[in-house]
């Protein structure tokens, strides 16, 4: 399918700058919060994890995955909940282990191919709707579109469409991008809340994480290298990167999937913006303004975002 036809995204000055798009957006934007009945499931691996629903009897579900180090209380899980919920959609918005304001029981957490979890969500807690629309944020975005199209999991045919949004789908390319010094306070913010993490999970399981790492931890990637990889069975940050982006696997998508990345977006490689795949996959629409930065798209005057207004029209048309 050709390039997504949608009116153009123009901010207002001073948002046609990527990080004042990214930062103010995501610290200064207060969505109301939706009135989610909580729901703590429990994993086949002795664990758990969160899902928040919004449900007044509608046949229709979303389902919500956030980004890296996001939570039930990002400014766009709570926005994308409200305008779905406002219309006629149920809502799970699902909230990866240790990020629901409790660290979770086993050594494993969450990463960007972690799919176990979604897999137990979608076929164990669905069964009243009759169609399931995926919507992943940034780390949630990889994560769902590579559960859809991994071969690893039987997908429903009652999952009908996905948004991907703002999606680092070639990992190592955004890891490599995330070390430039314009993405400093970023990846910083990501270490200093990682960091806490692994430290807290390394008191439960002393004997088989070894915090003295901790020390040479300056980026994201030194994170992946020597805490995520292997406590996820990968051998370090590469390894785990090529095993679970979700780049490699988007040929095989069979599903109409709206993917929305800006250009300006400074955590992505140009690989995770795949235009010339858009082009001529039947499914694959992309969405990819000049403007937005990293889950960005500040809208003045607007309730809901440039973006979440795109999604939701995709969403009703397929």
């Amino acid at each position: 399918m050709p390039i997504y036809s949608y009116k153009n995204y123009t901010p207002v000055f001073p948002f046609k700058n990527a990080h004042i798009n990214t930062i103010y957006t995501g610290l200064f934007r207060k969505p109301k919060t939706p009135k989610y009945q909580r729901q703590r499931i429990s994993t086949h691996d002795q664990d758990f994890f969160i899902v928040d629903w919004l449900k007044a009897g509608s046949k229709k579900l979303v389902i919500l995955a956030h980004g890296l180090e996001g939570s039930i209380e990002s400014q766009y899980i709570k926005s994308i909940s409200n305008l779905y919920f406002t219309s006629g959609f149920d809502v799970a918005a699902y909230t990866f282990r240790s990020c629901g304001g409790e660290m979770n029981d086993t050594i494993h957490m969450y990463h960007s191919g972690f799919t176990d979890d979604l897999n137990q969500l979608v076929r164990e807690y669905t069964n009243p709707y009759h169609s399931i629309t995926f919507v992943g944020v940034s780390l949630g975005g990889n994560m769902m579109l590579k559960y859809l199209t991994d071969g690893r999991f039987p997908i429903l045919n009652k999952i009908k469409n996905a948004i991907i949004l703002s999606a680092p789908i070639d990992l190592s390319g955004s890891a490599q991008e995330l070390r430039k010094w314009k993405n400093y306070l970023y990846d910083r913010n990501f270490c200093f809340s990682l960091s806490k993490k692994i430290e807290l999970k390394g008191k439960q399981f002393p004997d088989q994480i070894e915090l003295k790492y901790l020390k040479k931890v300056k980026k994201l990637i030194d994170i992946d290298e020597y805490y995520t990889g292997p406590i996820h069975g990968f051998d370090g940050a590469e390894d785990y990167y090529s095993k679970c982006n979700a780049l490699q696997f988007i040929d095989n998508i069979n599903i109409p999937i709206l993917m929305i990345c800006s250009k300006d977006d400074s955590f992505l490689s140009p690989k995770s913006i795949p235009t010339a795949f858009a082009k001529s996959n039947p499914y694959l629409h992309l969405l990819n303004p000049n403007y937005g930065g990293h889950v960005g798209f500040y809208t003045k005057g607007s309730t809901y975002f440039w973006n979440e207004n795109a999604m939701l029209k995709f969403v009703i048309e397929n």
